[in-house]
C-alpha cells in the first residue's frame, strides 16, 4: 500500500506544469501598453549556460540579440511584445526585466575630505587604473586617458560634459582645481548618450570591459529609478559580480531625497560602495535615502557632492571648468581616495576598501539611511593602512571577536542584552556592528566587552543575531546565535520554586500585610463587610483589637464528680486547685481568694467543687471561683436561695448542661441528706455570715454572671 501511495505522490510530481519564469512588474506593466508587433528592449536572465538556448529562442520570435553578458547569466534582447510571454515560460529562462534607460545623477571638494593632507605625502593615487562609465571623456584634455571604448554613441568623445567633469574630480592635475588623486589613470567607458542617457545593458557591457582590461576601480555617476530596488536587476547583479572579481564599483545613490527608499539602481547593490551628498557638514537634502527595498542601509557613505567645480568639454586649446552639484559629484571622490588606498596597499580587496573608507569617515550625526557611515575622511582612510600599529607593524592583523553570551528581559517592555568580546593586537579601538535576523541594528566603537540592547522586539520569537568587528581593514564576525522572547505564565513561574529564579523572572509578589496599605482598617481593599466592620472601626480610631472572649462549651456528662475530677486532671495534666504564677501582689491576692474559697467549702461539705477544663495557669479562673464563692454565701444566707439553688441543680441535671449543678444534686444523693441537708448547711451559713460584711464584687449580679452559660 506504502508503495502504490509513493508511486501516486511520483506521478503528481512529475505531472505537475514547471513554473513559468517571471516578467517583472516594470516590465509587465510596458508591455501592456505596448502594440502587439512593437519591439521592446529587454534583459532576458537565464539559468547558468543557459544563453545559447536564450539567444536561439529569441531568434525563432523573431528578435535580436543585442549583447551576451560574461558578468551575468543572461543577454540583452529586442524582441517583438508578443514573444515576451512564449519566452517567459521556457524553462531556461530566470526573469525577464525591461532594459531600463539609465542617466546622469548631477557639488567644498578636495579641501574638505582632507586629500590636500594626502598629497604632501606623495601620495596621489599613481598607476591606479580607473575606469569612468559616462558620457565619454574629452579627447583634448588634460586628463591622463589610457584606454577608451564606447558602447552608446558613435565615438568615445563627450559631447555632454559630465563625464569630463566626473573624471576630472577623480584624477585632474590642474594646480586650482586637482582631483582627488591626481596620479590615476583613466580608462574612458562611453556607456551614455549625449543627452546624458543610455541602457543598462550597456552599462553592464562597460563593467565587464573595465574587469577584462585590468581596471582596479569603476565609478559610475548614473542610476536608474527602479519599482522595487533590492538589488535583484541585471545591473545591480553584475555590479556585485563584478566586484566578486577584484573590481571596487562606486555607485551614486541617487538625487531623489530627501524621501526615504529612494536609491537608485544599482546603487542598491549589496557589494557596491555607494555614496550619497554632502555640503558644509550636512547631508544634501536632494541626496538619496536608504534603505534598500528589502531593508538594507544605504549609502555607505557621503562625500562633497554640491558647486563642485571641475574640467569640462574644451572650446578650443585651454581647458575649461564647470561648476556642477549631484551625487554624482560625491561618487568620484571616493573612486579617488580608493586609488590612493589601492597605491599604497596593492593587496587590498574591494570588500577591504570599503571598510577602510567607511570606518575611517565622520559622523555628520545623520541617520545610518542618509549618511551611511558618515563624511569620506581621505587622510583618515591613508593612516588606516600605511602609519604603524600598536605593535609597530605596518601589516594589519584580523580582529578577534567572540560571544560573551545574551540576557533578554521580558518585564514591561522586551529588550535583549547583547555582548561580545572584541580585541586586536594592532588596535586599540574597533568599530562593532550588531545584527538581529540579518538586519543591521547597531553600530558600537569601542574595546573588549562591547554590549548591545535591542528594543522593539516581539514577545514569544525567536531571534537570530550576531556581530561583526573591523579594524578599518579587517573584518571578523561571530557564528550566528539565537535568544527567545518567550513569557511564561506569571503563576507557573513562580510555583514550587526553591532556587534563585532565572534572570528576567519575578517572584509573584505576596499582598502585603494590613498594616502596610497605610488606610484605617475599614477602607484596605481586604475587608469584608460586616464580618469585621465594627473590629475595623475600633482599630482605625487606636481601641486597639478587643480580646476575644472563648467560648464555654458544656460540660461532658460524667456519672459521678469523682469521674468529672478525672476528666479535669486528664486533660490538664495537674491536679484540680494547682496554679503556675509567678509571685507578688497578684499572687498573693489570688491566695486570699483561695483561701476564702476553701473556708466556703468548708462550711459546706456536700458541695463539690465545679468540675471544668483547665487553663494553663491554673485549673479554675479568678471568675469561676468569685462566682462559686458567692452560690455559697448565698446560699447560707438564705434557705430560700438554698432551694432555689436546689431547683437549678435539678434543671440543670435534666438538661446535662450544667456540671455545676449535676455535680451539687450527686453529692446530695450520695450523703442521704437530699433537700433538708441542703436547708440545714443554708441555714448554718446563713447564721454564720450573718453581720458579715459583703465582699465587693460577690454580691447577687456575681451569681448571674456565674451562670452566664445558660
Amino acid at each position: 500500500m506504502k508503495h502504490k501511495a509513493l508511486a501516486a505522490a511520483l506521478i503528481v510530481l512529475l505531472t505537475l506544469p514547471a513554473a513559468s519564469a517571471q516578467i517583472s512588474d516594470s516590465l509587465q506593466e510596458k508591455l501592456s501598453q505596448t502594440p502587439g508587433t512593437e519591439r521592446v528592449d529587454v534583459i532576458i536572465l537565464t539559468a547558468r549556460n543557459a544563453s545559447d538556448q536564450a539567444k536561439k529562442a529569441v531568434r525563432q520570435a523573431g528578435g535580436n540579440v543585442k549583447h551576451e553578458f560574461n558578468l551575468i547569466n543572461g543577454v540583452a534582447v529586442s524582441i517583438p511584445e508578443v514573444a515576451a510571454e512564449n519566452l517567459a515560460s521556457k524553462d531556461f529562462v530566470r526573469e525577464i526585466q525591461p532594459d531600463f534607460k539609465v542617466e546622469t545623477v548631477l557639488s567644498e571638494s578636495t579641501q574638505t575630505v582632507n586629500a590636500e593632507k594626502v598629497w604632501n605625502k606623495n601620495a596621489t593615487g599613481e598607476n591606479i587604473d580607473v575606469a569612468v562609465l559616462d558620457t565619454g571623456i574629452e579627447d583634448n584634455t588634460i586628463l591622463d586617458v589610457e584606454k577608451q571604448v564606447y558602447y552608446a554613441g558613435s565615438d568615445t568623445d563627450d559631447l555632454n560634459g559630465h563625464g569630463t567633469h566626473v573624471a576630472g574630480i577623480v584624477a585632474s592635475p590642474n594646480e586650482r582645481y586637482t582631483g582627488v588623486a591626481p596620479g590615476a589613470d583613466l580608462f574612458d567607458v562611453k556607456v551614455l548618450e549625449s543627452e546624458g542617457t543610455g541602457s543598462a545593458s550597456d552599462v553592464i557591457e562597460g563593467l565587464e570591459y573595465a574587469v577584462n582590461n585590468g581596471a582596479e576601480i569603476a565609478t559610475l555617476s548614473l542610476g536608474a529609478q527602479v519599482e522595487t530596488c533590492d538589488g535583484s536587476s541585471a545591473l545591480s547583479e553584475a555590479v556585485n559580480n563584478a566586484v566578486e572579481k577584484g573590481l571596487v564599483v562606486t555607485v551614486a545613490a541617487g538625487n531623489a531625497g530627501p524621501e526615504d527608499q529612494t536609491i537608485t539602481a544599482p546603487g542598491c547593490a549589496e557589494r557596491a560602495l555607494t555614496v550619497g551628498s554632502s555640503s558644509n557638514g550636512e547631508v544634501s537634502e536632494f541626496s538619496s535615502r536608504g534603505p534598500t527595498a528589502d531593508g538594507r542601509t544605504k549609502p555607505d557613505l557621503v562625500a562633497p557632492g554640491e558647486r563642485i567645480t571641475s574640467l569640462w568639454k574644451n572650446s578650443g586649446n585651454s581647458p575649461q571648468f564647470n561648476t556642477l552639484s549631484g551625487t554624482s559629484m560625491a561618487t568620484p571622490h571616493v573612486a579617488g581616495a580608493a586609488a590612493i588606498l589601492l597605491a599604497e596597499k596593492s593587496g587590498l580587496t574591494p570588500r577591504e576598501v570599503k571598510n577602510i573608507t567607511t570606518y575611517t569617515a565622520t559622523d555628520l550625526e545623520y541617520p545610518d539611511d542618509a549618511q551611511g557611515s558618515g563624511r569620506l575622511n581621505v587622510y583618515a582612510a591613508y593612516q588606516a593602512v600605511t602609519e604603524p600599529n600598536q605593535t609597530g607593524s605596518s601589516e594589519n592583523n584580523a580582529p578577534s571577536i567572540s560571544v560573551v553570551g545574551s540576557t533578554v528581559n521580558t518585564t514591561g517592555e522586551i529588550t535583549a542584552e547583547l555582548k561580545v568580546n572584541v580585541s586586536d593586537p594592532d588596535n586599540s579601538s574597533l568599530n562593532t556592528s550588531f545584527y538581529i535576523d540579518g538586519e543591521l541594528r547597531s553600530k558600537v566603537e569601542g574595546y573588549g566587552v562591547t554590549t548591545y540592547t535591542a528594543t522593539n522586539l516581539s514577545a514569544n520569537t525567536t531571534y537570530n543575531w550576531s556581530a561583526g568587528t573591523t579594524d578599518g581593514i579587517n573584518t571578523s564576525r561571530t557564528a550566528v546565535k539565537t535568544f527567545s522572547t518567550e513569557i511564561r505564565e506569571e503563576s507557573n513561574r513562580t510555583e514550587n520554586v526553591t532556587g534563585p529564579l532565572p534572570p528576567g523572572i519575578r517572584k509573584k509578589e505576596e499582598k502585603p500585610p494590613a498594616f502596610q496599605w497605610g488606610l484605617p482598617a475599614f477602607l484596605r481593599p481586604d475587608f469584608s463587610f460586616p464580618g469585621n466592620f465594627f473590629q475595623g472601626i475600633s482599630q482605625s480610631i487606636g481601641l486597639g483589637q478587643q480580646k476575644q472572649q472563648p467560648e464555654k462549651k458544656r460540660s461532658p456528662k460524667t456519672e459521678n464528680p469523682e469521674q468529672a475530677q478525672k476528666a479535669t486532671e486528664s486533660r490538664s495534666g495537674k491536679p484540680v486547685g494547682q496554679k503556675d504564677q509567678k509571685p507578688g501582689k497578684k499572687a498573693q491576692k489570688t491566695e486570699e481568694k483561695g483561701s476564702n474559697l476553701e473556708q466556703a467549702n468548708s462550711k459546706s461539705p456536700n458541695l463539690e467543687k465545679k468540675p471544668g477544663k483547665a487553663k494553663n495557669s491554673s485549673e479554675t479562673s479568678d471568675k469561676d471561683r468569685g462566682s462559686s464563692k458567692a452560690r455559697n454565701a448565698t446560699e447560707a444566707r438564705s434557705p430560700e436561695a438554698g432551694k432555689k439553688n436546689q431547683s437549678r441543680e435539678k434543671q440543670g441535671k435534666k438538661r446535662g448542661s450544667d456540671a455545676e449543678a449535676k455535680a451539687g444534686a450527686n453529692a446530695s444523693i450520695e450523703t442521704g441528706n437530699g433537700k433538708a441537708s441542703a436547708k440545714a448547711e443554708g441555714k448554718a451559713s446563713a447564721e454564720k455570715k450573718s453581720g458579715e460584711e459583703k465582699e465587693p464584687g460577690k454580691g447577687p449580679l456575681n451569681r448571674a454572671a456565674g451562670f452566664s452559660d445558660r
